[in-house]
């Protein structure tokens, strides 16, 4: 009884986040649709810097290289491996990562890239947990640059959203750890000096990851805009606010763009705003995951044969 009650609790939150993507997705598309000629030429002024384009891929392989990084640190002190199935591994969790709900996928895909699957996939969760910290930690800085940057910005839902959003982070850091027994049994077998010495060190280059992200969205948004600094402050806080939204990933770009009107109308136009956010997904998410399913079907060819 108790099982089923479980089972259909999950079905209807799965539909709530799934209508929540959808309805973000429509309106996403009717804004780019509604304002499709003022979008036009800001993807044509984004073309039309070439350079740009060159930095935006080679700041997307700057993450990729840090993402592996900071998961190799952290998976050493467990289990062996080398920085090739690191880097494979994040390659694969993020093609993963992105084809499931709640980035479930992720853990698989970097579990598939080690000798000990279980161990990998189970460790995997605690970088994940230390992600959103960075992410946390960063975002809420940044919420504190918006409020004590003077400008015509509703400080008031600033406040209440970074008050949601780290309640959430908590409760999605709790829940992990609540139901993490197996991980809680592989981090007894480390001793507690060296999960914190690896663990430290992955959350500090996680926070370079972070900011090589939001470097990426703030060049995209600032091409040929007399923007400040406060910009980057707004652009910390958008990743907090996608990180802690439900969201379907696959369909994402919907409430990635709702996030961008919200928080950067105040400093570009809207057009600006949704031709950024639709070049991010791509740097940042399609082509990535497109290595990643070569990397996944690899893997698969090895199984098979």
């Amino acid at each position: 009884m108790r099982s089923g009650k479980k089972q259909a609790g999950k079905i209807t939150l799965q539909i709530c986040i799934a209508a929540v993507s959808i309805t973000c997705l429509v309106f996403f598309i009717h804004q780019v649709v509604t304002r499709r000629d003022d979008v036009g030429e800001a993807v044509r002024v984004t073309i039309s810097h070439p350079m740009l384009i060159v930095v935006e891929f080679f700041l997307m392989s700057c993450g990729m290289t840090v993402e592996a990084a900071r998961w190799g640190v952290l998976r050493s002190g467990f289990i062996g491996g080398d920085f090739k199935s690191d880097f494979t591994a994040t390659l694969r969790s993020i093609a993963l990562g992105n084809a499931t709900p709640g980035n479930i996928g992720e853990h698989a895909g970097r579990g598939m890239s080690y000798a000990d699957t279980g161990k990998a996939a189970i460790i995997s969760i605690l970088a994940s947990v230390l992600q959103t910290a960075d992410i946390a930690v960063l975002g809420i800085a940044g919420a504190a640059g918006l409020w004590m940057s003077g400008r015509d910005i509703d400080h008031t839902a600033i406040l209440v959203a970074s008050v949601l959003c780290v309640c959430c982070s908590v409760v999605c850091a709790v829940c992990a750890i609540l139901r993490g027994d197996k991980m809680r049994d592989e981090v007894r077998q480390v001793r507690w000096c060296r999960v914190v010495r690896h663990s430290l060190a992955s959350f500090c280059i996680g926070i370079i990851k972070v900011l090589l992200f939001s470097l990426q969205l703030y060049l995209l948004l600032t091409v040929d805009a007399d923007c400040d600094s406060e910009l980057f402050f707004a652009v910390l806080f958008y990743y907090l606010c996608i990180t802690v939204t439900p969201r379907m990933n696959i369909i994402d770009v919907g409430v990635k763009g709702t996030w961008a009107i919200a928080i950067f109308s105040p400093f570009v136009s809207d057009a600006r705003i949704m031709s950024a956010t639709v070049a991010l997904w791509l740097v940042n998410i399609v082509i990535p995951s497109l290595f990643g399913y070569a990397a996944v079907a690899s893997w698969w060819r090895g199984v098979r044969g």
